[in-house]
C-alpha cells in the first residue's frame, strides 16, 4: 500500500501567531518546538512527524522487534569503532549526559558494596593488570615535596583550592558513613610531570577529580563555570616565578628529612671550600 501524502496545511496552523504541529499516532496539537518534537532537518519543518512521547515508544517498540539483531548490529559497530566508541563514552560521562556518569558512578558503588569488584580486581587477569597500572600511576604521580614546601604553597593560596576557592577547614569526605576532614588535594597541573614544587598547587577533591589528566588551559578556562581569572593569573605566577622563592633541595634518597638534607649541603659547601 502506497502512503498517501498530507499536506503541509494539513498538519500545520496558526493559533495566536504561534505556529501547532499534529502528530499522527495521538492525533493532537502540540506547539512546535524542541521541548515537543525531536529535531530532524530532513524533514521540511525541520522537526520529526511524531511528538516526543510518540517518538520514544515507536523506537522502543521498533527495536524490541528486532532486539537480537540490533544488539549484534551494535556489538559489530563496537568491534570495527573502539577508539570512537570510546570517546564518545568518555564525553558523555565527563558531560555527564543523560546522567550517564551518575549511573555509572552508582553501579561502581554497588560492585564495591556487593564484593564483586574485589573479585574481578584480585581473581582475573585484567583485574591484576588494572592493580599493576594504577599502582604504578600512583608511585610516579606522588609529589617529592618537604611538609614545609606543602604548608607554603597552601599559605600562597591562602589555604584554599587554587582553581575554585573552597578553604581547607571545609574540605570534607564521606568516610565510613561520617563525614571527615581531609587535607586538600596536591595537584599535579603537568600531568604525569615534575614531582617537586614546580608542578604543585593546592586542590579540593572536586576539581582534581573533574581536571583529571586534562592540561589547565583544556580545563580552567571561560567555558569552566568556575573559572576565575585572577585565581588563573595567580597560578601562572606561582608556576612560573614564585615557586622558586619557597623550594628546598631534592632527598638523596627516599624520605631523607630536611634537616639532614640542609646539614650535608653544608658540609658539602664547607668541603669545597677546604679544596
Amino acid at each position: 500500500m502506497e502512503k498517501k501524502r498530507v499536506k503541509y496545511k494539513d498538519k500545520h496552523k496558526i493559533i495566536d501567531n504561534q505556529e501547532y504541529k499534529l502528530c499522527p499516532d495521538c492525533n493532537e496539537w502540540f506547539l512546535m518546538n524542541k521541548d515537543n518534537f525531536k529535531v530532524q532537518p530532513s524533514q521540511k519543518d525541520g522537526f520529526s512527524s511524531r511528538c516526543r512521547v510518540c517518538q520514544e515508544s515507536y523506537s522502543h517498540n521498533r527495536y524490541m522487534k528486532n532486539r537480537d539483531k540490533e544488539i549484534e548490529k551494535s556489538k559489530e559497530y563496537v568491534k570495527n569503532n573502539r577508539d570512537k566508541h570510546n570517546e564518545r563514552n568518555m564525553q558523555a560521562y565527563h558531560s555527564n549526559r543523560w546522567g550517564y556518569k551518575d549511573s555509572v558512578r552508582e553501579a561502581q558503588r554497588k560492585r564495591r558494596r556487593n564484593g564483586k569488584y574485589n573479585e574481578w580486581l584480585n581473581n582475573t587477569e585484567a583485574g591484576l593488570n588494572s592493580k599493576i597500572k594504577t599502582n604504578k600511576l600512583q608511585k610516579e604521580k606522588k609529589h617529592e615535596i618537604f611538609d614545609i614546601e606543602w604548608l607554603n604553597c597552601k599559605q600562597y593560596f591562602n589555604s584554599q583550592c587554587a582553581y575554585c576557592g573552597f578553604p581547607a577547614e571545609e574540605h570534607f569526605k564521606p568516610y565510613k558513613n561520617e563525614l571527615k576532614l581531609y587535607d586538600l588535594h596536591r595537584d599535579h597541573v603537568i600531568h604525569m610531570g615534575k614531582n617537586d614544587l614546580s608542578n604543585c598547587i593546592p586542590s579540593c577533591d572536586s576539581c582534581n577529580t573533574s581536571k583529571h589528566d586534562k592540561t589547565i588551559n583544556q580545563w580552567y578556562n571561560i567555558n569552566n563555570p568556575i573559572f576565575d581569572r585572577e585565581k588563573y593569573l595567580k597560578i601562572y605566577q606561582w608556576l612560573r616565578y614564585d615557586y622558586k622563592k619557597y623550594i628546598m633541595p631534592k632527598r638523596r634518597y627516599k624520605n631523607q628529612r630536611l634537616t639532614a638534607r640542609l646539614k650535608e649541603i653544608e658540609l658539602n659547601k664547607q668541603n669545597k671550600l677546604k679544596i
